[in-house]
């Protein structure tokens, strides 16, 4: 399991395109290092990627 967070508002911007509808206040996304994953905090199957910009850097 993951950690998740509310998208940020540039986050909601870039996943209009990529769900339907444009309602996206009850996406989260993973806080992993690495990971892209967003989703609906209640549905896990209700999700997808977000645009590779947005990628968590490894810290270093």
């Amino acid at each position: 399991m993951q950690d998740f967070r509310p998208l940020t508002a540039g986050e909601k911007a870039a996943i209009r395109g990529l769900v339907a509808g444009d309602y996206v206040h009850d996406y989260w996304r993973c806080t992993a290092v690495g990971c892209l994953r967003f989703q609906r905090w209640y549905k896990k199957a209700d999700g997808a990627s977000l645009p590779e910009e947005f990628r968590i850097p490894a810290l270093e």
